[in-house]
């Protein structure tokens, strides 16, 4: 056993070096006291420790800082839609969604990340189930019953260590009072947990998005769909983002909303990503101009410069600034590491990154998936494999989720489970047709994977497809002059997977061909 000297923390992990709360040296400790439990299971605090060398980040802005203790920690979950009508649900996810926010800016107070606590939704877990899930103290509920353009709530402040209600109370108002409801809610949080609040932090925690409650409602439903990521979802996230802009052309976050989603429309193959970047850039730009401190706009740049541009000093210039303005925006930590760190190489750091993201998202499947990816990418192929099939069981139907856990299967040799595994998605994605083609490739099946190049081929000539992963399989056929045709075109088209090719596994066979080191050089991945 080990204990952290400082916070007194006791870890039952023995691969464990720093502590998870505040990031110190940890030390033998005492044979186990009765009555004390480390939060989580061993497994869990293995797969989201900070390496060794984290605490040497810190200089940086985007250096790896320690969570707030859990003593003074919170999770505010999806609140309860007692409206008559399902589509609701949008606003009471938004409103949660918007509290999470408020009191993340709270220096003192850790707050559990929405796709953590939103994991919860619909199930009968007791606060001390969701408190041992998310290691918080304190939970935060509530429902919404919306009509008529009024607006009922009823909130709960629970002490998740007993049960019992620390703060409650209700609210009869006007939709159009929505950001005084939130206003008061916060605050009355902070004085129930008796949290220092600093003027700064009053400020940025009360601060408003937009004046229009018509917008703000707009965007609380763009978000609602584009945390769904299917290709309709993102796209009507897009259109609603437009639609709160047109009522606010000054909303800084629709902007970044409008960005964030075209960047990640190109990741899963939906469109082009010249016709998603070119309309990414200028959003990104707008929101930047509206907000030049807004962490989520610096984030959408930052992607923009990594996997559109190339531009890998702007681009990590970007991400940093991002998590200087905000370091508990997972979101921000997972992409950066993915998109900058990983194909530049700096796989400890870009692991210490999803690892301290992790901290902060435990639940998350789309970053769970990324940071398999990141693992493989870095050649830790059996921890790569492990984290997949952890995000796997949390969303067997997520895309990501279905995509990494094939590429680690893969990327292990797996190709008979890989195949398994594709047979039972029906009908399949587009990017679980990509990988399939590798695996039947190299299980000897060559006449299958011919036949999946040949319906990716003929689904060019309708839609965006990505030649990356063409790539992949034709350089598994063995036939490298193809293999680098295709690579040429996804040079040509900017596909999103690219700039890994330098670290990517399954192009090893081609490391040293002068075609292949040229197509390196001229996206800025000089070994």
């Amino acid at each position: 056993m080990k204990r952290c000297p400082e916070c007194r923390r006791d870890y039952y992990d023995d691969s464990l070096l720093y502590c998870l709360d505040d990031g110190s040296a940890l030390v033998e400790g005492p044979n186990r006291e009765m009555g004390r439990i480390a939060t989580g299971s061993a497994a869990d605090e293995s797969a989201t420790a900070i390496l060794p060398g984290a605490k040497a980040l810190s200089a940086g802005p985007a250096g790896i800082r320690p969570v707030a203790k859990a003593a003074n920690s919170i999770a505010v979950l999806p609140f309860a839609n007692l409206s008559s009508d399902p589509e609701n649900d949008y606003f009471c996810d938004g409103l949660a969604e918007e509290l999470m926010n408020a009191l993340a800016k709270i220096g003192d107070l850790k707050v559990a990340a929405r796709s953590s606590a939103f994991s919860f939704k619909g199930k009968n877990s007791s606060a001390g189930e969701i408190a041992a899930a998310l290691n918080v103290r304190s939970i935060l509920d509530g429902s919404v019953r919306k009509s008529s353009g009024r607006l009922r709530i009823a909130v709960h402040l629970v002490n998740a260590l007993d049960g019992f209600d620390i703060w409650s109370e209700s609210y009869d108002r006007k939709i159009s009072d929505i950001f005084e409801i939130q206003e008061e809610i916060a605050l009355s949080v902070v004085n129930a947990l008796k949290v220092r609040l600093g003027l700064r932090e009053k400020d940025a925690m009360l601060a408003r998005p937009t004046e229009s409650t018509e917008a703000y409602e707009l965007y609380l439903k763009g978000r609602f769909h584009f945390a769904k990521r299917s290709e309709d979802d993102v796209r009507r996230g897009i259109e609603l983002f437009r639609e709160a802009i047109a009522l606010d052309p000054k909303f800084a976050l629709a902007y970044a909303g409008v960005a964030d989603s075209l960047a990640v429309m190109s990741s899963f193959s939906y469109i082009s990503p010249h016709e998603a970047m070119g309309q990414a850039k200028p959003a990104a730009a707008k929101a930047l101009e509206l907000d030049p401190e807004s962490p989520e706009a610096h984030m959408a740049a930052g992607i923009i410069a990594c996997t559109y541009d190339w531009d890998w000093e702007e681009g990590e210039q970007r991400f940093q600034h991002s998590i200087g303005l905000d370091p508990n925006l997972a979101l921000a930590r997972f992409r950066y590491a993915m998109v900058c760190l990983s194909p530049l190489g700096r796989h400890d750091e870009a692991i210490a990154q999803m690892k301290f993201a992790m901290q902060l998202e435990p639940l998350s499947v789309i970053q769970g998936a990324v940071f398999a990816a990141v693992l493989m990418y870095a050649r830790r192929f059996k921890a790569a494999l492990e984290q997949a099939r952890k995000t796997y069981d949390l969303d067997p139907h997520h895309i990501a989720a279905r995509h990494w856990i094939f590429h680690t299967l893969n990327a292990n040799g797996m190709y008979a489970q890989a195949l398994s595994m594709s047979e039972s998605f029906l009908p399949p994605a587009l990017v679980t047709l990509e990988q399939t083609g590798y695996a039947y490739a190299k299980s000897g099946r060559r006449q299958k994977a011919e036949n999946i190049i040949r319906k990716l081929k003929r689904a060019e000539k309708t839609r965006y497809v990505t030649n990356y992963w063409i790539a992949v399989t034709y350089l598994a056929l063995g036939k490298r002059a193809q293999a680098l045709a295709e690579l040429e075109k996804a040079y040509q088209a900017h596909d999103w997977f690219l700039p890994l090719l330098r670290t990517d596994p399954f192009l090893d066979d081609l490391s040293g061909d002068p075609r292949f080191e040229d197509l390196v050089r001229r996206i800025g991945l000089q070994r």
